[in-house]
């Protein structure tokens, strides 16, 4: 049995314990990945599959306990009960409270600039640069998204980038997950208590420059860009686009359930004192950032462009 997952590594059932899976890849993010949970504590490895075994040579290999759930980004299609969405936000606000109380390091704020801004400046780079339809839109100082005109990243980024060096900075890191977006929590639910419990897979292991320890609202952010962006709407395919030169269309498609989910992890974000702006600044940053590295989709790359491009307008135009 093969699986879906990214083009750095693969990943197989076990065939002979049916019980675990292995992931194998020349790509340093799975040396990383193992690291961080070799160096989990005690009190966050519940959070996570178990690893079983391990390989630090290339190619690098990691065999975890396997479970047969599906994960949140096929759940925003076929949960349709706000008890479920309440029940999943109040276990990822325990483990984040969970990884908080556990350890923490002095926040290295060289990490916060190579994160938030020059990752965004070299990602957008690497955009324009190597992309041709994405060099003509650079050339238009406005952009249409559904007839709404929103400004180009040019225009946006001077103050926005003077924004992010000015916001809020956490006086600590934490052992953050790194990736934290829908597709990467698995959920399973008893059918007869409905229960629920998830487990968080494919941690990043590096935040900037530091291995394991993060700033928390970069999780709070990815989880944003699943629940506010539609992450998973793009990735899954399930989203209409048109471009016409600076004119773009875009709509999700089997989006009935959006905005149930988006209340819901709002009144996670209210309930925990969260800095709602300073989570949609970061989402707009990951969605501009991620878009060079989803190559072999040019409407997906659009569709993230244009979702990021809009939400850093939205705090732009607050400033």
């Amino acid at each position: 049995m093969e699986f879906r997952t990214r083009a750095y590594n693969d990943f197989k059932l076990n065939t002979k314990t049916l019980s675990s899976i292995i992931k194998s890849s020349h790509e340093t993010r799975l040396k990383g990945e193992t690291e961080y949970y070799l160096n989990l504590p005690d009190d966050l490895k519940i959070f996570f599959p178990r690893v079983l075994s391990h390989s630090s040579n290339k190619p690098y290999k990691l065999e975890l306990e396997y479970y047969a759930y599906d994960n949140l980004g096929n759940a925003m299609f076929t949960q349709k009960k706000q008890i479920f969405w309440q029940k999943t936000f109040d276990f990822i606000s325990n483990y984040i409270d969970s990884y908080k109380d556990s350890a923490n390091k002095k926040q290295n704020l060289k990490d916060l600039d190579l994160m938030y801004i020059a990752k965004t400046e070299n990602e957008y780079s690497n955009l324009i640069n190597n992309f041709t339809e994405f060099q003509k839109l650079k050339d238009f100082d406005i952009i249409y998204l559904n007839d709404e005109p929103l400004f180009s990243f040019e225009t946006v980024w001077i103050k926005i980038k003077e924004k992010l060096r000015s916001i809020n900075k956490n006086d600590f890191s934490y052992l953050i997950h790194g990736d934290l977006c829908f597709s990467n929590i698995l959920y399973g639910e008893h059918s007869h208590t409905n229960d629920l419990i998830l487990k968080f897979i494919d941690p990043r292991g590096v935040f900037g420059e530091t291995l394991f320890y993060g700033d928390f609202y970069y999780d709070l952010a990815k989880l944003s860009h699943s629940v506010n962006g539609g992450y998973e709407y793009f990735i899954y395919d399930n989203f209409d686009i048109s471009v016409n030169e600076n004119k773009i269309r875009l709509n999700y498609k089997s989006a009935n359930n959006k905005a149930l989910i988006n209340e819901v992890f709002n009144d996670f974000v209210e309930k925990n004192n969260f800095d709602v702006e300073k989570i949609k600044l970061l989402e707009g940053c990951i969605f501009v950032g991620m878009c060079a590295r989803h190559y072999d989709d040019i409407n997906r790359q659009f569709a993230m462009y244009i979702t990021g491009l809009k939400i850093l307008n939205e705090y732009y135009k607050k400033i």
